[in-house]
């Protein structure tokens, strides 16, 4: 007894082929586009050349007036790093600037400000799991309540 009739088969055969096909010109173009797309070619000292899809074109590059550091200094929304941050009111991407902070403690701070209401005083983070008077003398500085 045969499971599926000849027609059937063939169908599924050339499903099959055509997938495979579909597959390697997939493939292919893929190649291609990685080959025409080249982003960063260093071509001289004051500018760079960008390539892509065989269009050129130049950018001058970064001077040292322009550097990255000094653009990111001119950010106006960018607290100064003496600001103190507000503990009751910050997200823990804030928190976690604090020196001697990571991303799971400050996950943590978080949480336990979220199910007790809210630090009433700065003392109230000692109770936080991970911060013990060594971290908390290292930020009690940096953070306040409002």
């Amino acid at each position: 007894m045969v499971p599926f009739k000849p027609a059937e088969i063939r169908i599924v055969v050339v499903l099959a082929l055509l997938a495979l096909a579909g597959s390697a010109v997939e493939l292919v173009n893929r190649q291609v586009a990685s080959e025409r797309l080249d982003l960063g070619i260093f071509s001289e000292r004051t500018s760079y050349k960008y390539l892509y899809k065989g269009a050129e074109t130049s950018k001058p590059a970064v001077g040292p007036d322009d550097s990255l550091l000094s653009k990111m200094a001119q950010v106006p929304d960018a607290k100064p790093i003496d600001s103190k941050i507000d503990i009751n009111h910050s997200g823990a991407f804030d928190i976690e600037a604090l020196p001697g902070i990571g991303p799971v403690l400050a996950e943590k701070i978080v949480a336990f400000r979220d199910s007790i209401g809210g630090f009433k005083s700065l003392n109230d983070l000692n109770n936080v799991k991970g911060i013990g008077p060594a971290k908390f003398a290292l930020i009690k500085d940096r953070i306040e309540i409002k």
